[in-house]
């Protein structure tokens, strides 16, 4: 099952253009590259330019374990207006703590004991 906490690192690594396993300082290299190429400064006539430019800080942070929450990484229209590619929806998927609770607690029962 895929949660919803690995999506958001996959879609991080695709704003950045990083593949996974990438060292810190290939996480830092490809956030400077992409801060530059859509900074609001540098594009002052894209209206989109300061939502990318905070998408790709939020991916920076999630990478580097800064940021747990990321809220811009779940706008699929905006991920993939940074990322140039197709994304696919996040919905329908578990948190990890949804997870758990889905497997391991009896909601009719008001128990974590599920048998």
């Amino acid at each position: 099952m895929v949660l919803r906490e690995e999506v958001l690192i996959q879609r991080a690594m695709m704003v950045l253009g990083i593949q996974p396993g990438a060292r810190p300082q290939e996480i830092k290299y490809a956030y400077y590259r992409s801060m530059f190429q859509h900074h609001p400064d540098r594009n002052p006539h894209d209206p989109n330019a300061h939502g990318m430019a905070a998408l790709i800080g939020e991916a920076y942070q999630i990478l580097t374990g800064r940021v747990e929450k990321s809220i811009l990484l779940q706008r699929d229209d905006l991920v993939a207006l940074v990322s140039s590619r197709s994304v696919e929806t996040m919905e329908g998927l578990l948190s990890y703590e949804e997870w758990l609770k889905k497997q391991f607690y009896d909601e009719e029962n008001k128990s974590i004991w599920t048998y």
